[in-house]
């Protein structure tokens, strides 16, 4: 039976275990977090604006169609020549992601930047370059694009996330920990099996008494002889195969 104290003292071995883990963990979130560059995030809103009422149905449809190439060579291109540092169409396009509605013809241009200001003109100029494209081909497509909201530089960096860093450090070191007790609980188990499976002391087995008895002729041989003369000494008897004299 396990003691209460030994029960007690397990319990504040893990506790102490969890609370090292769990704490080592936080503080790996929060250097990861003060290690990372900002990252600034702008929304801009382009809407597609059918040219006629019989048009309206073909306008969310457009507004997929032109999502889609939003961060293609064409759009980008016009955006790159348009803006006043030098970049380069790749740069762009890792920096910028557009996405559409289903419900409603509008798209979403977001850009990235590590300044609040740099994002904010990023997806206001891939939003223009995107109208212009648009409105180019709209004698075909039956629709226009027009800007519906304009986007304003970021009270905050979007990246990193210092609180969701921390809590996801203190989940990993709160998972090691709890499986660094599994493995201590499962190893303390079988070394007890272990001392249970084995006597306690090897030298306390019996050993087997030697073979007394008589030979392969049948005659008894000289270790049965002097066997049976001690035990013959103790009782008086005389030992069989002798003759008193």
């Amino acid at each position: 039976m396990v003691s209460v104290t030994e029960i007690l003292t397990r319990l504040l071995k893990q506790g102490a275990l969890l609370i090292l883990t769990v704490g080592l963990g936080a503080g790996a979130g929060a250097l990861y977090a003060m290690s990372q560059t900002p990252t600034y995030t702008a929304r801009a809103f382009v809407v597609v604006v059918p040219q006629s009422d019989t048009e309206a149905a073909i306008a969310l449809n457009y507004a997929q169609a032109f999502g889609r190439i939003a961060t293609q060579g064409a759009v980008l291109s016009e955006a790159t020549a348009a803006m006043r540092q030098s970049t380069s169409v790749d740069r762009v396009r890792r920096q910028v992601r557009a996405s559409t509605s289903p419900d409603v013809p509008l798209i979403e241009l977001t850009g990235s930047a590590d300044t609040p200001k740099a994002a904010a003109d990023l997806a206001n100029t891939v939003a223009d370059a995107l109208v212009k494209f648009g409105n180019d081909s709209r004698t075909r497509t039956k629709v226009r694009l027009a800007s519906f909201v304009e986007a304003t530089p970021p009270d905050g960096p979007s990246s990193p996330n210092a609180p969701l860093d921390i809590a996801v450090g203190a989940a990993a070191g709160l998972l090691i920990g709890g499986l660094a007790m599994l493995a201590g609980v499962g190893g303390q188990r079988s070394v007890r099996r272990r001392e249970e499976a084995e006597p306690a002391d090897p030298r306390s087995v019996a050993e087997p008494e030697p073979y007394h008895g008589p030979g392969p002729d049948g005659r008894p041989t000289n270790e049965t002889l002097a066997r049976s003369h001690e035990n013959s000494q103790g009782r008086g008897e005389v030992p069989a195969g002798r003759q008193q004299p």
